[in-house]
């Protein structure tokens, strides 16, 4: 990678850092998804200047610079000049003179890196199907049935449940009132009629949800973010296991409701199992493969007095009622 592809590496962390949501950081978005994209080189020298922030910032505490993490993303007093003056100079430098202690800043001016916008991209899964996209090195997604993803530069939307998991590129995930910032690690996130759920696994992530009109909250590792109904709530889920089953193929139910373990199982069919209304809110525990819905109606039909219709495809539950 050359100093210029460094210099442009650094422009657009620092963009990215600042622009506010909307139109402008929708263009931003798709600007920087086109110049990353572009070539290798841009990819690495992208994660070299996220290193070499992380590091002024974790040696700022010994004054080696004056916070080098702001200096990196310093913004112009003017904000309406076309031109943004942001601390490039320094970080290049710093990716290649080391240690830290000798790293100068100089304010750097240039204008924005020419690219052409990419289109958003979509990937999904069909029914029943489980799979793993590389969106974007170093970022996957694994989708789970019938869910999709689209990405827009280094934003992306979840329709359904997916797996986001990065390892060194910062990417946006868009939920309802506001974005969920990833740095590192991985993400568990599941959007429904009712809501969103994003679920916190991995021991190094580090996330932070922004809303739109309240402070920003850390989402730390074990913790379940809930938005629904214009609400925010951080939990500590009761069972892990039965959140990120899914992504071993495994649907796990710990005394749910019926109707409740019918609906997870329906996700995976392409004709729905029927419930009746007076069964519905019976219990059941159990760990069933997804992708085989006879075992989870076996269990139903022997732990439970139900009655198992299963005329061809479309099995039917409800109460058995016992004749005199």
């Amino acid at each position: 990678m050359t100093r210029e592809q460094l210099e442009q590496a650094a422009w657009w962390y620092a963009r990215l850092n600042d622009v506010a949501d909307g139109p402008a950081r929708a263009a931003a978005d798709a600007g920087f998804g086109a110049w990353y994209s572009a070539g290798d080189a841009h990819q690495q020298a992208y994660a070299a200047i996220v290193e070499a922030d992380g590091i002024a910032r974790a040696c700022s505490a010994e004054q080696v610079s004056q916070d080098l993490g702001d200096a990196a993303l310093w913004r112009a007093a003017n904000r309406r000049r076309r031109r943004r003056h942001v601390a490039i100079a320094g970080l290049c430098g710093a990716i290649v003179v080391m240690p830290v202690a000798a790293l100068t800043i100089r304010h750097f001016t240039q204008p924005a890196p020419v690219v052409v916008a990419a289109p958003p991209r979509v990937f999904s899964t069909a029914t029943g199907e489980r799979k793993t996209f590389a969106i974007d090195a170093p970022v996957d997604v694994m989708l789970d049935t019938a869910s999709r993803v689209t990405v827009e530069g280094t934003t992306l939307t979840i329709q359904g449940q997916a797996y986001v998991s990065t390892t060194g590129k910062p990417i946006r995930l868009r939920v309802p009132g506001g974005v969920i910032r990833l740095r590192s690690g991985g993400l568990n996130v599941r959007k429904t009629a009712t809501g969103v759920t994003v679920f916190a696994d991995d021991a190094s992530l580090s996330a932070d949800y922004d809303p739109e009109t309240a402070a920003s909250v850390r989402l730390q590792p074990g913790r379940l973010l809930t938005l629904a109904n214009d609400r925010v709530r951080i939990t500590v889920p009761a069972d892990a296991g039965a959140i990120v089953g899914w992504r071993d193929g495994w649907l796990l139910f710990d005394d749910v409701p019926l109707a409740r373990a019918v609906a997870e199982v329906n996700r995976y069919r392409r004709v729905p199992i029927r419930i009746s209304p007076d069964v519905s809110d019976w219990r059941i525990s159990g760990s069933f493969r997804a992708d085989q819905s006879a075992s989870f109606l076996d269990a139903v039909a022997s732990s439970l007095p139900a009655a198992l219709v299963r005329p061809g495809d479309a099995p039917s539950i409800s109460a058995h009622h016992t004749k005199h």
